[in-house]
This record gives C-alpha cells, sequence and structure tokens, in this order.
C-alpha cells in the first residue's frame, strides 16, 4: 500500500496599513446646480459670494475601504486660473473664481494648474462599498468692475473641464490628490450673473455768497456740481425739481430767509456756462440734463450753472432752498 500526499496551499493578500489600490476603484460621480452670482447692481457694491456643494456618490468599491474622491476644475475660455472670468455682451468679461475655503484664498484648480489645486475628500465605502458626501465650493464675483455693461454673462464647465478621480485604500493615514490618478467619471455645470443697469449721484452746494445794494443792477453767478456713477453704457437722465421756495417752479426757483421763510429772492439753474438751458424736469421750458455711464470706476461730473437775478436784496439775513436731484435710468 502506498501513501500519496499533497500540500495545499492556502494564500491571502493582506493590504499594508495605507495602501492603495488604484486596480479596484469605485464607481464615483459627483453632481451640482448651477454656480449663480444672480443679480449685480456693480455701482456701490461690494464682492458677491455664493457657495453650494457638490454631492459625491460612490458604489461598487471595496467593502469597509476609504475612497479619496478628487475633484478637478479646469479655466475654460481663460488665459489664467486667476481670476477666471464670465462673458458677456459685447464681449465683456466679468472676473470671479470658485475656491476651495470660505476666505477664498485656495483658487480650485485641477492636478494641472499652477497656483491652484483639485479638491479631494475622503470616504468610507460601507459593506456594500457606497458611500455620500457633500462637498462645499465657496465662489466669489468682484464688486465694482469698471467695465461691466448690463446683460448677462455664463461661462460653462463642460466634462472636458471638470473631472472626478479616486484611489481606494485600507488602513489608517490620508492620501492627498495627485496628477497620476485615474479620472472615472465627469460632470458640467454653468456660472451665471446678471448686471442690471444702476446709477449713484452726488452733489455739492451751491453757494452764491454775500450779496449787497449791488444785487439790485448785477446778478451774482456761482456754480456747483451733480456727479453721477452709473453702469457702463447706461444711458441716465437728470432732474431737477422746483426746490422749497414759496411760489417757485422750475423755471423760476426762490430762495426764502432762513428766520421767516417768507422773504425769498429769485434765482436759477442751467445746465450750460452761457445759462440758457434752464435746468429743470421738463416742465415750463426746462429740460433734464442726460447722459451715459463711464463705469463704476469713472464717475462723471455735470456743472450746475446758477444765477441769482439781479433785484432788489431784501432784508439781511441767510437765505437758501433745498433741491432734489433725480437719476433715472
Amino acid at each position: 500500500m502506498s501513501l500519496r500526499a499533497c500540500l495545499l496551499l492556502a494564500s491571502v493578500f493582506l493590504a499594508a496599513p495605507g495602501t492603495a489600490d488604484a486596480q479596484y476603484l469605485p464607481e464615483c460621480t459627483v453632481t451640482m446646480g448651477d454656480i449663480n452670482f444672480s443679480v449685480v447692481n456693480n455701482v456701490g457694491q461690494g464682492d458677491v459670494q455664493v457657495s453650494g456643494p457638490m454631492h459625491v456618490d460612490c458604489r461598487r468599491g471595496f467593502p469597509y475601504a476609504r475612497a479619496l474622491v478628487c475633484i478637478g476644475l479646469e479655466n475654460p475660455g481663460d488665459v489664467g486660473w486667476d481670476p477666471r472670468t464670465l462673458s458677456g455682451p459685447a464681449g465683456r468679461r466679468l472676473d470671479y473664481n470658485i475656491y476651495a475655503d470660505p476666505t477664498h484664498r485656495q483658487v480650485w484648480g485641477s492636478a494641472r494648474s499652477p497656483g491652484a489645486t483639485q479638491v479631494g475628500v475622503t470616504v468610507q465605502l460601507s459593506l456594500y462599498g457606497t458611500a455620500t458626501a457633500n462637498v462645499l465650493y465657496y465662489a466669489k464675483l468682484r464688486g465694482a468692475q469698471n467695465n461691466a455693461r448690463a446683460g448677462d454673462y455664463s461661462r460653462q464647465f463642460s466634462d472636458r473641464d471638470v473631472s472626478v478621480s479616486a484611489v481606494t485604500y485600507y488602513g489608517g493615514g490620508e492620501y492627498v490628490c495627485t496628477p497620476d490618478m485615474q479620472v472615472i467619471s465627469r460632470f458640467s455645470f454653468t456660472v451665471r450673473a446678471r448686471v442690471v443697469p444702476d446709477c449713484a449721484i452726488e452733489a455739492t452746494n451751491l453757494d452764491f455768497g454775500i450779496a449787497d445794494a449791488s444785487l439790485a443792477a448785477v446778478p451774482r453767478d456761482a456754480i456747483s456740481t451733480i456727479t453721477a456713477t452709473c453702469t457702463q453704457g447706461s444711458s441716465y437722465s437728470i432732474a431737477l425739481d422746483r426746490g422749497r421756495g414759496t411760489g417757485a417752479t422750475v423755471a423760476q426757483r426762490r430762495l426764502s430767509r432762513i428766520d421767516s421763510g417768507i422773504d425769498t429772492l429769485i434765482y436759477q439753474l442751467y445746465s450750460d456756462p452761457l445759462r440758457r438751458r434752464l435746468w429743470g424736469d421738463g416742465s415750463f421750458g426746462t429740460s433734464d440734463v442726460s447722459g451715459t455711464g463711464n463705469g463704476v470706476q469713472d464717475a462723471i461730473v455735470h456743472t450746475v450753472y446758477g444765477r441769482l437775478n439781479a433785484q432788489e436784496p431784501g432784508r439781511s439775513g441767510t437765505y437758501s432752498d433745498s433741491i432734489t436731484a433725480t437719476i433715472t435710468y
């Protein structure tokens, strides 16, 4: 009788702590809504900031493994990474960027972007190899951009511009996103903003100085300014009301004596240095003043030409009036 024996070799591969396996990647996808800065008035407004989630959904990974999911953003349509730009009417652009942190210091880029980085999130896969997570983006559109015209601005990130890569591993430690990680999926989104026409005005006081008995024969002239700051290319008009003087109209305004309010002095406001075009609201032979905005960093100064008519000076005292300037755009 003979005996034969065979040796059954049993083997198992134990992954060392922190060992990554790139052959069995989880199926991870990322979805998000569009980044919308909404309405930007661009005059006197600061930076516009928005944030939102990117939703990570992993399937079919190693049970109980950890997965590092990296999201890379390119710079579609731009030369550099900071700033990125939105395209708008007449070839105009708005500067903005997408960041990985709420302080807007780390530009969100891709594996190939200098000075920017792709963003990774580590998820713990379940018994079924699944996991979900949210990654926040932080976007900022710079305020007071001088070349902004009213209209819609946008930039599309197509699936060529957005990549999702991943690696799985067991044990402790943390992996970081690297350029050689395998791209496993892509997605797309659009960045949007709408610039609306906007204007702001400010005015300086008009002071006729001290009038004496000579006012009976010689009028006194003075000037002041109204400064209009408007969105570039936006049309506007500035009207002046009749003031607060008793019996005043836009064609014949009146300064009132502060102490009594009954004594008045007649004066007019003009839009031209020859003092021929009465500046008012379009009534009583007057007209308003119109213009086109130069942008939020290039205000337009309009001169108000005042004339205190030749007339009997009346009782001594301080005379004043308050005019409301209204800008329509």
